[in-house]
């Protein structure tokens, strides 16, 4: 009886090593920003707890064993906490280049496809559980989209040759060829 005890409480041990594990996938950086090999030998592990598990045959020395790789393949897990400072000095970056007129300057498409980026970038920032891939890949979006600034109307728009000057007493009384060269110098 002591033996079937001992051995409950080992599939127990490996039911719980083995849930741990799942749900860590998505909740645990050492999983989720760990590189391909270490990933796959854990998720190696992983299928055989689940194994294990369905055997109904499994003795003591089987769910220790399925545990221990589990274990194992954790510890040999290299993924590191999600870096933010990038994504999060690119958010600060947006936040000033909105406030300085760059923003307000620029076409409607590179506004859109900055608002956008910008959307996707918090999302990853208040993100607790982001990989350093997804925030990697909104940081990129938002310099891009934040470069695409650069080419604004407002660049583009020339100063006028002359200044041609309106009459102050009475603006009403412009004739038809100083309204035509205003509006050319405006265009």
């Amino acid at each position: 009886a002591l033996n079937g005890e001992a051995r409950k409480a080992a599939k127990e041990a490996l039911q719980t090593a083995h849930d741990n594990g799942e749900s860590g996938k998505t909740t645990d950086s050492k999983y989720y920003n760990a590189t391909e090999a270490p990933k796959s030998a854990y998720d190696q592990a992983l299928t055989g707890a689940e194994t294990t598990l369905s055997n109904d045959n499994a003795t003591l020395a089987d769910y220790q064993a399925a545990k221990k790789a589990i274990d194992d393949a954790y510890g040999k897990l290299d993924g590191q906490a999600t870096n933010k400072e990038g994504l999060e000095a690119a958010i600060a970056k947006v936040n000033t280049a909105k406030g300085d007129g760059t923003y307000d300057n620029s076409s409607v498409t590179a506004k859109s496809a900055l608002d956008a980026a910008l959307e996707v970038a918090k999302n990853a920032d208040n993100d607790t559980n982001a990989s350093q891939a997804t925030v990697d890949d909104a940081t990129k979006k938002l310099t891009d989209a934040l470069a695409g600034l650069d080419n604004t109307q407002a660049k583009d728009i020339q100063a006028p040759e002359a200044l041609v000057p309106v009459p102050a007493a009475n603006k009403d009384s412009v004739i038809q060829s100083d309204k035509d060269a205003i509006v050319a110098n405006v265009k």
